[in-house]
């Protein structure tokens, strides 16, 4: 299913592609540049291990950067392919909606990710005379993730331990640690130069799952996950049960998602000479 969907999705992107590349005079196109790139800054966790006051979030940021390629066929419309590198990061001990408030339980998941996104840029401004495009952008992102949790000082691999009956008959199987998210981001190109862009983008993830934490709301019934499974893995699942411990929940259902701040620097290859924004010459 999961295949399918990547096609699907790749052949609507190509399709629109095409369509708004149709509609363009042909000076536009042969305007056309290629982008390379790097791009660093700050990642944001949001899931079951946050903070609850907003403003303390910032324990959180963790580093993250990339590689990207842009094509940009007319200075309005863009298409960049990246990649990403980060960790997520979160805590127990910041609030009290999961079954270790209170533990000194950690949270972290290594993640990569590849992102194909299209970016619209309907007016251009100046900056410090500096040609500057903001712009807004989306499409579709692949990413993979695995769950860890530091409990009594030691790092475990959640996602095959099946902490929330995974696989048990009348469950279902364990989740996929490799999935598609929606991105949404807004930035700012601004040209340093007729061939260097500094830019600067806020970005969200949707990724339509609750368990980059391995947490979610889902009920657990604990006898059956203690029979099934071994005491080990139950008192993982849930380290505050007792013998009245019936069907429990982990923590929420709501979807978790992350977030980037992030900082580029782009090298610009110019067809013919022509440049795609008209930038200030030094």
């Amino acid at each position: 299913m999961n295949n399918l969907i990547n096609r699907a999705g790749r052949s609507c992107f190509s399709c629109l592609l095409l369509l708004l590349l149709g509609f363009l005079p042909a000076d536009a196109v042969r305007a056309q540049t290629w982008e390379i790139g790097v791009t660093g800054g700050a990642v944001l966790y949001h899931g079951e291990f946050v903070p609850i006051p907003y403003l303390e979030r910032y324990k959180l940021l963790r580093p993250a950067g990339g590689l990207f390629l842009r094509y940009g066929p007319v200075d309005w419309f863009g298409v960049r392919l990246g990649a990403m590198a980060t960790q997520l990061h979160g805590s127990a001990q910041y609030n009290g909606i999961t079954v270790y408030r209170d533990l000194p339980v950690d949270f972290k998941t290594p993640l990569q990710e590849l992102t194909l996104t299209f970016e619209f840029s309907p007016a251009d401004l100046r900056i410090f005379g500096l040609a500057a495009r903001p712009y807004g952008a989306t499409g579709i992102a692949a990413f993979r993730f695995e769950p860890r949790l530091r409990i009594d000082g030691e790092w475990i691999e959640m996602q095959p331990l099946g902490t929330e009956g995974q696989g048990l008959p009348g469950n279902p199987g364990p989740y996929r640690t490799t999935r598609l998210a929606l991105p949404l981001s807004v930035g700012l190109r601004l040209a340093l130069s007729d061939r260097v862009i500094l830019g600067t983008e806020i970005s969200a993830r949707f990724t339509y799952t609750d368990y980059l934490d391995d947490v979610s709301g889902k009920l657990v019934n604990y006898p059956l996950l203690q029979a099934e499974r071994g005491e080990t893995i139950a008192r993982i699942s849930n380290p505050e049960a007792t013998e009245l411990t019936d069907d429990y929940q982990r923590g929420n259902l709501a979807s978790d998602s992350y977030h980037f701040l992030l900082i580029s620097l782009h090298y610009r290859f110019a067809d013919g000479g022509q440049r795609a924004m008209d930038c200030f010459v030094f």
